[in-house]
């Protein structure tokens, strides 16, 4: 029992990790503040489902799948949305988020995603191989992000943050470096989101693009250093553990004033 409460706790504290890391890939190196994050992580949880579900696919395959249709609906959202620049361009991100709940959650895609009446997702695989396959997420993004923070294209980016204007007069392609982070950022999404929907075993438009799931991240990624490596590991895991102590005291508390 406390072994899968410990695994259990440690598997949210890497999902969440592995959300503030992928939105670190795009914004932290960029600059560019996305409230979008979310929709790439519900389409991540509903490619999977339908994967799995419909078209009977194997767990990993289906995931997989979560990661590169995130990223594919990132790369056309990327070239209307990443011409916007500055507060406009994360005004534009959160009305890409609702509308993207809204779409899913209409009578024209219910034959695809059962809009409100959701699904339910049914995975014959052990809660420790889910840990262990989100393990592996994170360590994939964080080996990205060095990579990433080593190179000449993350330099390039660094420079977009720093002045975008400038860049682009010394010659940086910003457009296509930024739809690529973009992209990166939403497949790493994707995959996290379509792990946790066998972590659910049921999702809807409510659970799958909850609003959290992009304002938690960047609260983690700012407070542990953004367009750094470690920065969303640290305070993804700091805040994460932090939360869970706070809410278990205070459901012993209510427990104790009930008594």
């Amino acid at each position: 029992m406390y072994k899968r409460q410990t695994l259990s706790l440690l598997y949210l504290v890497l999902y969440f990790v592995l959300l503030a890391a992928s939105w670190n890939l795009m914004s932290g190196f960029t600059g560019y503040i996305n409230f979008a994050h979310v929709a790439f992580i519900g389409i991540g949880m509903y490619a999977s489902a339908i994967a799995i579900v419909d078209l009977g696919a194997p767990w990993f395959l289906a995931v997989a799948l979560g990661g590169l249709v995130a990223a594919t609906y990132a790369g056309v959202l990327s070239v209307p949305l990443l011409r916007i620049k500055g507060p406009y361009f994360t005004i534009t991100t959160l009305a890409v988020a609702e509308g993207t709940r809204v779409i899913m959650s209409s009578s024209f895609m219910e034959p695809l995603t059962r809009a409100g009446s959701g699904i339910p997702l049914f995975v014959r695989i052990s809660f420790e191989t889910k840990y262990f396959a989100m393990l592996a997420l994170v360590v994939a993004v964080v080996v990205v992000t060095y990579a990433l923070a080593n190179s000449r294209i993350g330099l390039r980016l660094l420079s977009i943050r720093e002045d975008e204007r400038a860049a682009e007069n010394l010659g940086v392609n910003t457009t296509r470096l930024k739809i690529g982070a973009f992209m990166l950022s939403a497949f790493f999404a994707g995959l996290g989101g379509g792990l946790h929907a066998t972590y659910l075993s049921y999702i809807d438009p409510f659970n799958a693009f909850h609003i959290k799931y992009t304002v938690i991240p960047i609260i983690m990624t700012f407070f542990g250093g953004i367009g750094t490596v470690l920065g969303p590991v640290l305070g993804g895991t700091v805040l994460e553990l932090f939360n869970d102590y706070i809410w278990a005291h205070v459901l012993r508390l209510l427990s104790l004033i009930h008594i």
